[in-house]
């Protein structure tokens, strides 16, 4: 539950009011002054419907939005052995290896072990688990004390860092507590039905929590590109099996994608006809290419009747040929 910097003071009372009723977007500014910074990242990364409708609960753990005891029981196993923040046991171990080797004093070592795994008595912590009454920090009571504030934010921690003189040392620690979300390219490449290329798009997916996530999201954005261009006939393609049936069927979806598939469905008047179809990541290397080049070279792209240059000979290798 997202956490309100000074709740006496703060004025929203709903949901409703850090949405722009008008253009259904986050009013980004008031979230930022009435939350703290981590939590408000969280809230703007929520996708919105582009028409209002009645709230849902879904179970985040399955890509249909219903509860099972098989998705309960995996999620308490990551848990177990996944805390903070590390995603995964084979991320972890490298880390551990190399902070183990460090030439550095013992104490070093164990502090910045607990910090991986949010092991610190932060107040935040210790709120969680019904120690202290509140998670107020004691030295500057401007905000709550989790791991960022403590090390970071904090007036007197900054206080301390500008002592020392150790501001490049501070940005890193500043970006290593911070939550991190998904930063994923996704391409789109848009064919007439002789397979001839007419527009390729890259663009970055950020501040989104899974892939799954940005699979949705692509598929709404391919719907958007189509629908700018003009086009009354579109077959929709896509390398999420499960994304493309959701598009396909005619009941509202209750999975945490189900903002990114309404938006789709609102859309569909749009064209004359539209279809999804499923296809495995190997039959479009195109998009697959220039997706991961473009990330290495953190460009966007959107190219009319072209692709980027080093991807011309994957566009020859997927064009049609001529029967001899």
């Amino acid at each position: 539950m997202p956490r309100a910097r000074f709740w006496q003071q703060s004025r929203v009372r709903g949901v409703t009011e850090l949405i722009d009723g008008n253009t259904r977007i986050w009013r980004e500014d008031l979230i930022r002054t009435t939350f703290e910074p981590d939590d408000a990242d969280r809230i703007l990364c929520i996708p919105l419907a582009n028409e209002a409708h009645p709230d849902m609960t879904f179970w985040r753990e399955e890509h249909s939005g219903e509860f099972t005891v098989r998705s309960a029981y995996k999620m308490l196993q990551n848990q177990s052995s996944t805390t903070y923040p590390m995603d995964s046991h084979t991320m972890a171990l490298p880390f551990y290896k190399q902070l183990w080797e460090l030439q550095l004093p013992n104490k070093i070592k164990i502090l910045a072990w607990k910090v991986s795994w949010n092991f610190i008595p932060t107040m935040v912590n210790l709120h969680q688990r019904r120690v202290v009454p509140t998670a107020i920090c004691p030295r500057c009571r401007t905000g709550t004390e989790n791991l960022r504030h403590f090390f970071v934010e904090c007036p007197e921690s900054e206080e301390l860092w500008k002592e020392l003189n150790l501001s490049w040392i501070r940005q890193r620690i500043r970006t290593c507590i911070k939550e991190r979300f998904i930063q994923e390219r996704r391409m789109l490449v848009v064919r007439n039905y002789n397979e001839e290329t007419k527009a390729t798009k890259s663009y970055l997916h950020s501040m989104v929590t899974t892939a799954f996530e940005t699979e949705a999201a692509a598929c709404y954005e391919a719907v958007l590109m189509a629908k700018d261009m003009g086009f009354s006939d579109i077959l929709v393609e896509g390398d999420s099996r499960t994304i493309i049936n959701k598009c396909m069927t005619k009941s509202r979806d209750k999975s945490y994608v189900s903002t990114h598939i309404s938006n789709i469905h609102s859309e569909k008047n749009s064209f004359q006809n539209i279809s999804f179809l499923f296809v495995p990541r190997s039959a479009n290397q195109l998009a697959h290419t220039i997706a991961t080049i473009s990330l290495r070279k953190k460009e966007k792209i959107y190219l009319f009747d072209a692709v980027p240059g080093y991807a011309t000979y994957q566009s020859e290798l997927d064009r049609p040929r001529e029967p001899d």
